[in-house]
């Protein structure tokens, strides 16, 4: 819950910049610059298959959340890939590939899917997840069918009913698309109330009334 509200906050502002150079929802992307990185598992995407869901996991061995999130992204890997699903871990904000691939050795079937390292200060990073001096922040997935970013969302939010509404298209997708956004709001503008009832300003002391002196009484 923590970590959906501070993906969404961090998201929300980098977006809000006036010149954000990173993609927003609706419009069309490329894989160029995962084409140029090194790919520790897998084989390289070439193109958006049409039809296909792409989710781009954008994770980090130092980052323990990414790290929890891990199995969910695997589970769906394993239960969609046979039905349009198509998961890229992409290592991202990391120096020293050797480090990453090891992870990934150790994970075994626990991390099946194809995995990317970018390199820190990457050109993904770059196109993807930075504009000027702000970073996206991870856990982040980013969803992306026929060649459009659909949403960014966390992990947590993938759902069995998310994916299976995508890969269906049409009103299923926009009809999942809408609900999921609107969850996520929903438990932003949640986390924020209570965040704001939590920090109560201090009030400031009322100094006491001297009391009168005995020789002022009538």
């Amino acid at each position: 819950m923590k970590s959906i509200l501070l993906t969404a906050l961090a998201s929300a502002a980098l977006l809000a910049t006036a010149h954000c150079n990173i993609p927003k929802e609706g419009e069309a992307v490329t894989l160029d610059s995962l084409q140029k990185a090194e790919w520790v598992q897998g084989e390289a995407a070439t193109t958006w298959e049409p039809g296909k869901l792409y989710v781009l996991e954008c994770w980090a061995t130092w980052c323990g959340p990414c790290i929890a999130s891990i199995p969910h992204i695997d589970a769906l890997h394993d239960k969609y890939a046979g039905q349009g699903l198509k998961v890229i871990g992409v290592n991202v904000y990391e120096d020293g590939k050797d480090q990453v691939a090891e992870f990934v050795k150790k994970k075994g079937d626990g991390m099946s899917y194809p995995v990317v390292y970018t390199g820190k200060g990457s050109e993904f990073e770059n196109a993807w997840m930075r504009s000027g001096n702000m970073s996206l922040p991870i856990p982040q997935v980013h969803l992306v069918k026929d060649g459009k970013l659909l949403a960014r969302v966390n992990a947590a939010a993938l759902t069995d009913e998310v994916v299976e509404g995508i890969l269906k298209g049409g009103d299923a997708q926009e009809a999942v698309l809408k609900e999921m956004k609107e969850a996520q709001l929903k438990k932003m503008q949640e986390a924020k109330a209570r965040a704001a009832t939590a920090i109560v300003p201090a009030t400031p002391a009322v100094p006491a009334t001297p009391p009168t002196p005995a020789t002022e009484r009538k």
